[in-house]
């Protein structure tokens, strides 16, 4: 019995040490390059990442190339290490072309953004937890507005999509857990 709680103890210290080694030199971090056609996924230094499977868009991502509306570019992203997004709240117009930038910063979780309708993103979450090869959305969800793919750390995405009616509505990354804290407004102007 004791042998094995120093073992434990061994490995646990091996374990923080391990992650202590891992935070860098300090220096400022590369940038990584924003996506550009569709969604696309760069990983860190340029490096294509490995993405989970894509759902089919959703009707308001098929409709971005014919829509007319004013073209509107968002940036949001995982706020570093903490289950939080950077920015609690995005506003545009009713049928605005949106082009958003989401940009996993978090070197120790994987994270998306999906757009839902409001007061469904913990019904949404629930529903994607038991959907891990579609990133933890559950396929067809009829709350879900748009999304990205579950990012890898350090990664970005580029999401299009059209403007719902206005109103209020909900961000949220659905990776199991992440929704009580990680989620935002997004508001629709008329």
């Amino acid at each position: 019995m004791k042998a094995a709680t120093v073992t434990i103890i061994g490995l646990l210290i091996g374990l923080m040490l391990a992650a202590t080694a891992c935070g860098g030199d300090g220096a400022s971090p590369t940038p990584r390059p924003r996506a550009t056609a569709g969604p696309t996924v760069v990983g860190e230094n340029g490096a294509a990442a490995t993405p989970t499977p894509t759902l089919g868009p959703t009707e308001a991502m098929r409709a971005f190339d014919d829509a007319s509306g004013p073209l509107v570019e968002l940036a949001i992203g995982a706020a570093g290490d903490s289950l939080e997004f950077d920015t609690p709240s995005l506003t545009v117009a009713a049928g605005s072309r949106v082009t958003l930038t989401f940009d996993n910063e978090s070197v120790l979780n994987q994270h998306n953004w999906v757009l839902v309708t409001d007061g469904a993103k913990d019904d949404v979450s629930r529903r994607g937890s038991a959907h891990l090869s579609s990133g933890y959305l559950q396929p067809g969800d009829p709350d879900v507005i748009a999304f990205t793919r579950l990012l890898d750390t350090e990664t970005v995405e580029e999401l299009n999509f059209v403007a719902p009616s206005a109103g209020t509505y909900q961000f949220v990354c659905t990776f199991p857990a992440h929704n009580v804290t990680m989620f935002g407004a997004f508001e629709v102007s008329s």
